[in-house]
């Protein structure tokens, strides 16, 4: 119980914080009942010094945390963001990696072939720029939620990876997912995918209930991915052989017989409106939309799960609110050596 109080007040002093415009960034590390407040911009790197090599906990209020080119993590921690973008009407925030400088900062996660780094827990954080993807080397059961990532890099052979509710849309700039070593077990649940390239051949990977809209360099993995529940563009969208399951193809007429596009649709297959944002077809990003179907399409459109394809099917629909609860008003007083704490709280 004592944790549990303690976790509930350290949150009640980060969630408030990211409502006052003004307040200094800070990260809050906890480790068992043990709680420490880093303040500034570097509060997410003093942090991460400062955590134990596994077991700690990092709360990140809303605002720009330096991140240096040359950081990495390398511990087994938990970091939860504020948000990846700025909208008060739902609460979330924005919390953002990067630097004022030109060390814009790829985030690492990074073991070693002999001891790979394991258990890594990243939500509610926004990357510098599509110039920044993220990089996992020598890694098992890693989870990146609700977050806007720069890219996907698997540069080390790593296990168990999990990315869900993401963003990986760049404007009009190309974010990708590429893995040059082998990963066994990257799944890709419910996301925005900007293009998927140069997936190492020995790798297992799945990409479920996303949205993929690529450019003109389309999909150019020469490993073989599992495609799933999506909705796709492009007219010539997967490679040939790949296996690509109760996928909605808004633009492809005809698909290579080398695909096995079980319950697959086509664009002759494709009502209009699609969204229930949009009288369109369009997969363009705005911070308005919701990529919601319209009834008829969450009707006609039913993956392999049972659930309709897209973004707010299967186990994780898509959502950009942190998970963490959100805090609508605190109370601090003291009587004595007690420490009274009340606050109105919703879950999300």
């Amino acid at each position: 119980m004592k944790k549990t109080i303690l976790s509930l007040v350290v949150l009640c002093f980060t969630m408030a914080a990211q409502a006052q415009p003004g307040e200094p960034v800070s990260a809050t590390l906890q480790v068992g009942d043990e709680v420490t407040m880093f303040y500034g911009s570097g509060a997410l790197k003093a942090a991460l010094d400062a955590a134990p090599q596994s077991g700690g906990v990092i709360t990140l209020t809303a605002g720009l945390f330096d991140w240096n080119a040359n950081w990495k993590i390398t511990k087994s921690v938990s970091i939860y963001g504020a948000g990846w973008e700025t909208d008060d009407a739902n609460g979330t925030y924005l919390s953002r990696f990067g630097s004022s400088g030109n060390n814009w900062g790829n985030i690492v996660i990074e073991g070693t072939s002999e001891q790979p780094l394991e258990n890594v827990t990243i939500e509610g954080i926004r990357m510098w720029s599509y110039a920044t993807p993220l990089q996992i080397s020598y890694a098992k059961n890693v989870t990146i939620s609700r977050s806007w990532l720069g890219g996907l890099r698997i540069n080390g052979k790593s296990e168990n990876i999990t990315i869900r509710q993401c963003s990986f849309y760049e404007n009009n700039n190309t974010t990708s997912i590429e893995s040059s070593e082998q990963v066994v077990g990257l799944t890709i649940k419910n996301c925005l995918i900007s293009r998927v390239s140069n997936i190492n051949s020995t790798s297992s990977v799945l990409i479920d209930h996303c949205i993929l809209n690529p450019n003109n360099n389309g999909y150019q993995h020469s490993g073989t991915p599992i495609y799933t529940n999506n909705i796709v563009t492009g007219s010539s969208p997967f490679p040939n052989g790949t296996t690509a399951k109760y996928n909605l193809f808004l633009n492809a007429t005809s698909l290579d017989a080398s695909i096995g596009a079980e319950g697959s649709w086509l664009k002759n297959d494709v009502i209009t409106p699609l969204f229930s944002d949009t009288n369109d077809n369009s997969v363009s990003y705005t911070e308005t939309r919701t990529f919601e179907l319209t009834d008829a399409a969450k009707t006609k459109y039913i993956g392999t799960d049972g659930t309709e394809v897209g973004l707010y099917g299967g186990e994780y629909p898509w959502t950009k609110k942190p998970s963490s609860p959100r805090v609508k008003g605190i109370e601090l007083g003291v009587s004595g050596t007690t420490l009274n704490v009340t606050y109105d709280a919703e879950t999300r």
